[in-house]
């Protein structure tokens, strides 16, 4: 199995994830997870670098940032991948990594961010988050792209990733594993390695939040013909 920052241009490298995404994850019970799954954010260190909250929570606070909700964002963020898969997958095949399942999840893009906005209760300010660590992903590894065989796993990693660094209160891998529809194990491995290939840098300036909020409003504003 290749991992991102490993070369893979030869095709003799290619190889597949052992484990299907087996189950349609809305077909996962995970109502009978309790709150021992929350857990509190171990994230507060001594150095001197704030946090995201930090540096952007006058971006956060902002009045004047045109408002949309939740739903909303994710459906605006499922869009955008979408136009992305569909650009990448004219290119032709490539490369399988940790992160690529052995056929196309049955469920839309945009059901399984649904899925996750229902049962996370991540911030919003996590989605947007994940959605820049996505294109700082590719933007470090340019021969990584994300197509209809990667952006389910791919997304539900950075989500987790976004919550346990942002938001103070959040859930433990094996809650979000269940709410992915994939193993323990398997997400754990994603994890480690979306960190790796992201250099465990997750501190996002100020002006970088703004202007995709910014962005994916007027994507949505656009779709919807706000004034």
């Amino acid at each position: 199995m290749l991992m991102i920052n490993q070369e893979f241009d030869s095709p003799s490298q290619r190889t597949h994830l052992v484990k299907i995404f087996e189950t349609h994850p809305s077909s996962t019970d995970i109502r009978g997870i309790t709150l021992e799954h929350r857990q509190n954010s171990t994230c507060e260190t001594n150095s001197t670098h704030c946090s995201f909250k930090e540096c952007s929570s006058n971006v956060l606070r902002d009045d004047d940032l045109p408002k949309f909700d939740t739903q909303r964002l994710v459906m605006v963020i499922a869009s955008v991948l979408e136009e992305m898969m569909d650009l990448n997958e004219c290119e032709g095949p490539r490369p399988t990594t940790v992160f690529h399942c052995r056929s196309v999840p049955k469920i839309a893009i945009g059901d399984y961010l649904l899925r996750i906005t229902r049962f996370s209760d991540c911030s919003f300010g996590c989605y947007i988050l994940a959605l820049i660590y996505l294109d700082e992903l590719h933007e470090l590894h340019p021969n990584f792209v994300i197509d209809s065989m990667n952006v389910h796993r791919l997304i539900i990693t950075s989500i987790m990733v976004a919550s346990k660094f942002y938001d103070d209160i959040f859930f433990n891998n094996e809650y979000f594993a269940k709410i992915g529809g994939i193993s323990l194990e398997e997400i754990n491995t994603m994890e480690k390695e979306l960190l790796l290939a992201l250099d465990y840098s997750l501190v996002v300036p100020a002006e970088t939040y703004q202007k995709y909020y910014a962005e994916l409003f007027s994507h949505f504003a656009s779709v919807s013909r706000i004034p």
